[in-house]
C-alpha cells in the first residue's frame, strides 16, 4: 500500500550533500522538505525505532507523532 512511497525516495548521497544556501532561505527551505519528505520520513521511523528501543515508555508519543506524520504524507499525495 505505501510501496510507491519508496520510489520517491532521494539518494542519501544527495540529501547529506551541503552547501551554501543563496536565495530566500524560507522557499529554499519548503523546495528541500518538499523534494526530500521520504528521506525525512525515513530518519524520523528510525528515530522511533531506537526510541522504543531504548525508552519503551515513549511509545504512546512516537505512535501520536506517527499518525501526525502519516497524514501529512497523506494530505501531501499526489491525486494522479
Amino acid at each position: 500500500k505505501y510501496g510507491h512511497y519508496l520510489g520517491k525516495m532521494r539518494p542519501w548521497r544527495e540529501f547529506i550533500r551541503l552547501s551554501k544556501p543563496e536565495g530566500d532561505i524560507s522557499k529554499r527551505l519548503e523546495v528541500n522538505l518538499t523534494h526530500y519528505q521520504i528521506n525525512y520520513a525515513a530518519i524520523f521511523l528510525v528515530q522511533m525505532i531506537v526510541a522504543i528501543v531504548t525508552n519503551p515508555q515513549c511509545l504512546v508519543v512516537i505512535c501520536v507523532l506517527a499518525v501526525v506524520w502519516m497524514g501529512f504524507l497523506k494530505k501531501n499525495d499526489d491525486p494522479n
